[in-house]
């Protein structure tokens, strides 16, 4: 992915939210029609999984909502009645994706415990993030940039809100400048590791590494 999220700087359009209410669900942004009942999430979800499926074994251009139907076991009007074409299935995959990681951080930050272990759920579940999102390299190559460059500026501005209140909570008066830093290192280093060596990021010293570089941003 050519565009990272350190590379997105943007203001925090959340700034006055809570850590909960940062949670962003982009999901419905781009559906034709919102699925309220259990069998219609379950149609979008095998929608979105057969995408998946074929976006990863076929370029964009051979991926067709004919195809996307057969492959997902449903009818091609079942597909149309959510989405409009390829590229808000797309787009709601790669939602899904940096909606992970928003829920991620939040979630590692409003739990239970020291500061040290809410740091190191943190980036636990954003390194396992980040692991998901790597195998889906494709959903890239198939979106607009101008998308995804918008879709990483909400994720930025949602991530930085949580990580301010969080080291804010703690008394730091640099909240902002401690949660804009760690930002960028922790995405600098993952990005990196995922453009040029995506092994390094299954490796257990990975994540003692990205530990202790979150870790430091404790200290006083």
């Amino acid at each position: 992915m050519a565009t990272s999220l350190a590379q997105c700087d943007s203001e925090s359009s959340f700034e006055g939210r809570t850590m909960a209410d940062n949670t962003v669900d982009f999901l419905t942004e781009r559906l034709r029609r919102v699925p309220s009942q259990d069998r219609s999430r379950e149609t979008v979800d095998v929608i979105l999984e057969a995408t998946e499926q074929l976006l990863a074994a076929y370029p964009p251009d051979e991926v067709t909502m004919a195809r996307i139907a057969a492959r997902a076991g449903v009818s091609v009007g079942s597909v149309y009645q959510y989405f409009a074409d390829l590229q808000a299935i797309v787009s709601t995959l790669a939602r899904r994706h940096f909606e992970d990681m928003v829920n991620a951080t939040t979630v590692g930050l409003a739990q239970q415990g020291s500061p040290t272990e809410r740091v190191d759920a943190v980036v636990d579940a954003v390194l396992a993030t980040k692991r998901r999102a790597h195998r889906a390299r494709w959903l890239h190559a198939a979106m607009d940039r101008a998308e995804v460059v918008l879709m990483l500026s909400d994720v930025q501005a949602a991530v930085m809100d949580a990580l301010t209140g969080f080291f804010g909570e703690l008394g730091h008066r640099d909240a902002s400048i401690r949660a804009r830093l760690l930002f960028a290192a922790v995405q600098g280093v993952l990005h990196e590791l995922s453009e040029h060596h995506p092994e390094a990021l299954h490796e257990p010293a990975t994540q003692q590494h990205l530990r202790r570089i979150a870790r430091s941003f404790l200290a006083d």
